[in-house]
């Protein structure tokens, strides 16, 4: 079944079109995220407000975090490794590498999943490949996961049961100007994943083969989002601002789609999975919101109200009767609960009696799982 995903993107003041902000010192929403607080070159933006963002990627600190995810071609962005000039011992050796952020793409970033304390836990729960003996010994402390190998083993995991043209890509914002509210988090748009392109390793010029090696963190998320919201959409924000200057009495909160409350860390860390019962709030959510939209604009959003129907639909079928059956496991002190659930899920017919299957699973594990998974019933 389709893994969906969140992505957090700053806001931007005309549709992340791949243009800078019209009014830069205006937007101080983008300035939720850090990076973005920490570079931000004010005088600089105001110099290019409303130029093409791809001619000057060098000024530009927003790009990494996605503002230019409805750009219709490639931008390519020079990087460094964050620890190079501080820590010449151990990241010296990395060299500037060049990355590519396709046309209609997200940076996907799973910050939580790369912080050390976390996937130490989870990394048994989930069955990643992740081995802390890889990891460097530094002089200086970090959060981080550096080795290379361990980053790409956590990478093939979480985007690993994404799927493409199926799962979808929830876009949301830390802070926008239109609530003062900035514990919630605010949808920004959804569309399906239409392609994976796996982060790349640092380039480097170190021969010694045992040196570190690290990945970027920046795997691209190439989404289906257009103009014309045939298949996903952005909520028109920007729009609907505008139709208050003239309508006073509009209240935006009326249109503005909130991710859960109850589900906060699905909507945090730059990029994470989303449960189905959250993706089906926020897609209630946006049905709502956009009935009121559609009456409001002269733009026909018919084509989008029909799309979430449609999506709702599809996630309600693969959400099934059993969602938290696999935490139910992990509960039970079976460590991969949730990998033995997802393999009961694909190898069931339809008419097949999920409990029936868990008690014939659970006597016989080997005839149902591979040997490491059996193993871990075996050991309850």
């Amino acid at each position: 079944m389709p893994q969906h995903i969140s992505i957090r993107v700053p806001w931007h003041d005309h549709d992340w079109d791949g243009t800078v902000c019209t009014e830069p010192m205006n937007n101080n929403a983008c300035l939720r995220l850090h990076n973005i607080a920490e570079n931000r070159d004010d005088k600089a933006e105001i110099a290019l407000c409303g130029q093409c963002m791809a001619y000057h990627v060098n000024e530009l600190s927003c790009i990494g975090e996605g503002s230019c995810f409805m750009y219709p071609s490639d931008i390519v962005k020079i990087t460094e490794h964050p620890y190079k000039k501080s820590n010449k011992a151990t990241h010296g050796h990395f060299l500037p590498t060049a990355i590519t952020y396709p046309a209609y793409s997200f940076p996907g970033r799973p910050f939580a999943w790369t912080m050390r304390n976390n996937i130490e836990q989870w990394k048994e729960f989930y069955n990643i490949d992740y081995q802390p003996e890889r990891e460097p010994k530094l002089n200086f402390y970090t959060v981080w996961v550096q080795e290379g190998r361990n980053q790409k083993a956590i990478f093939d995991y979480f985007y690993g049961d994404v799927v493409e043209n199926e799962s979808l890509c929830i876009a949301y914002a830390k802070q926008v100007p239109f609530v003062e509210d900035t514990r919630r988090r605010v949808i920004i748009g959804i569309g399906h994943i239409k392609k994976i392109i796996p982060a790349v390793e640092y380039e480097h010029n170190h021969t010694n083969e045992n040196s570190l090696r690290s990945m970027t963190w920046e795997t691209m998320i190439c989404h289906s989002i257009r103009e014309n919201h045939e298949d996903g959409f952005v909520i028109p924000y920007r729009q609907m601002m505008k139709y208050t200057e003239t309508h006073p009495d509009f209240d935006m909160a009326s249109v503005t789609v909130f991710a859960p409350d109850d589900v906060f860390n699905q909507f945090s860390y730059a990029t994470e999975h989303v449960s189905y019962d959250a993706v089906i709030d926020v897609i209630q959510s946006c049905i709502k919101a956009f009935s009121i939209i559609n009456g409001c604009l002269a733009e026909d959003y018919t084509n989008v109200l029909d799309w979430l129907n449609d999506e709702l639909l599809k996630v309600w079928e693969d959400r099934g009767a059993f969602p938290g059956l696999g935490p139910m496991l992990c509960a039970l002190t079976i460590k991969q609960g949730v990998i033995i659930a997802k393999r009961m899920q694909e190898d069931m017919e339809n008419d097949c009696d999920i409990w029936e299957r868990l008690d014939a699973l659970i006597a016989n594990p080997k005839d149902y799982l591979e040997p490491s998974l059996a193993k871990a019933i075996r050991d309850l």
